[in-house]
């Protein structure tokens, strides 16, 4: 989600996987799509929306780096819900959302406590849990405040925080 320059595209389809790819921008889609061998681009499906708008299909692995805090706090509850959809038992989440002291926060984006992520992540077993919260150059500003996460889906288990960086 935000598939960006295709990066992780590239690397799971070089991995065997299939894969598809989202984001709103042309560009990202375009840039995605071309870094991709040609032998390989049956195992690619790319999707040009915005997230507020998304039907997402069943998914082993959802990825979302720096991508759902831009979705607005209108919507992203409803993001949220079809993400847990989306991902088939067994499958994981991997990603970040920009926490409550990170100096891009505003209200045309979605900001996050701990307790928040915890809470989206209670029918989700934690794998890594890391709170960055520091000063240093960012794109945002700043202030890095992002919590990155790995999630299963497998059982009920709460999220745990599992490291906190300062």
């Amino acid at each position: 989600m935000g598939c960006g320059n295709g990066a992780d595209t590239f690397l799971l389809i070089e991995k065997g996987w299939t894969v598809t790819s989202i984001d709103f921008q042309e560009t990202a889609l375009r840039n995605t799509y071309e870094r991709i061998f040609p032998d390989k681009r049956s195992k690619l499906t790319l999707i040009k929306e915005k997230f507020e708008y998304l039907d997402l299909p069943k998914a082993d692995l959802v990825i979302a780096n720096d991508s759902l805090s831009f979705c607005s706090p209108n919507y992203f509850p409803a993001l949220w819900n079809k993400i847990q959809d989306a991902i088939n038992p067994e499958g994981r989440f991997a990603g970040n959302f920009f926490g409550q002291k990170d100096r891009l926060t505003d209200d045309q984006h979605s900001f996050f406590e701990l307790d928040d992520i915890k809470e989206m992540f209670r029918d989700f077993d934690n794998e890594i849990l890391l709170e960055k919260d520091e000063a240093g150059p960012t794109v945002s500003g700043e202030l890095w405040h992002i919590f990155y996460v790995v999630a299963n889906k497998t059982s009920h288990s709460p999220l745990v925080e599992t490291a906190k960086g300062q």
